[in-house]
């Protein structure tokens, strides 16, 4: 099983979405399954507060060498209906595909497409811009946040430092000097993302991350934006530790250790 979203709704009941089955699970506060349901090939980023959902359809124009942009359709459908129906299309993150069929990330910095859920709005990015939309549940832009951030030049460690990432993932020395290779040959962005994560809180607090790299490598800055998307404050996260969830009082999420081990953490808010 791949869970990649879990969300609480309507006070105590859970949805588990499997990302490899392509399955939501809902359960009641006992621990029941209730429903099951499949969503195709909609892939669901978050559940909202009545039991509906998020999702999104990834789609390549071709599947040609070169270079090559997602194009991404943001998906509603209500805990009441079996069908999606699309809120908005955006271009999603770019590739370079090699003519073996390899393909390797242009902007593997953080410039991705982003979504979080407060309330009644969708915010969504490229990231390539300090610009995040939000959006009404029939796809209008509600709201627009823009903000200031530093530019991060791309460095030739950096790439290097990417590639042996996805390198030691393969112990084939024929994929190693193959995503050497493209790392020559790809045509990399030389800016790195405005912004990195996106996060809902339970409170209506947009928070954005400031820091580019692997989630939870090093301390980072969120700025929290309010409900009346106003700046708010600026939080330091401890070493080491992803957060996953934010309400009025904690945040939740991922601590690894030095030995890249996973624990489940929730640290106090200072406010």
């Amino acid at each position: 099983m791949d869970l990649s979203v879990i969300g609480v709704f309507e006070g105590d009941s859970i949805a588990v979405f499997d990302g490899i089955l392509g399955r939501m699970t809902v359960f009641d506060s006992e621990s029941d399954a209730v429903r099951v349901f499949s969503m195709g090939g909609e892939w669901v980023r978050h559940v909202v507060g009545d039991g509906s959902v998020i999702a999104a359809t990834v789609m390549f124009p071709s599947w040609e060498p070169g270079v090559l942009r997602e194009e991404v359709r943001l998906l509603y459908r209500p805990h009441t209906e079996s069908e999606s129906r699309v809120l908005r299309g955006f271009d999603g993150t770019e590739y370079y595909f090699a003519a073996d069929a390899m393909y390797m990330e242009l902007l593997p910095f953080g410039a991705r497409f982003r979504t979080a859920t407060t309330g009644p709005l969708v915010y969504v990015s490229g990231s390539q811009r300090y610009q995040i939309e939000g959006l009404d549940l029939a796809g209008q832009t509600a709201v627009l946040l823009r903000g200031t951030g530093q530019e991060r030049n791309v460095t030739g460690r950096d790439l290097d430092r990417y590639v042996a990432e996805l390198a030691a993932e393969s112990r084939d020395p024929k994929r190693q000097a193959d995503l050497e290779r493209m790392r020559r040959e790809a045509p990399h962005g030389d800016v790195k993302a405005a912004h990195g994560e996106l996060l809902g809180s339970t409170t209506g607090e947009l928070w954005v991350e400031d820091g580019i790299g692997r989630p939870g490598e090093e301390g980072r800055v969120w700025r929290v934006f309010g409900a009346d998307q106003l700046p708010k404050a600026s939080v330091v996260s401890p070493a080491g530790f992803q957060i996953l969830y934010v309400d009025d009082s904690v945040v939740g999420g991922v601590w690894r250790d030095g030995q890249d081990r996973e624990y489940i953490r929730f640290h106090e808010i200072v406010r």
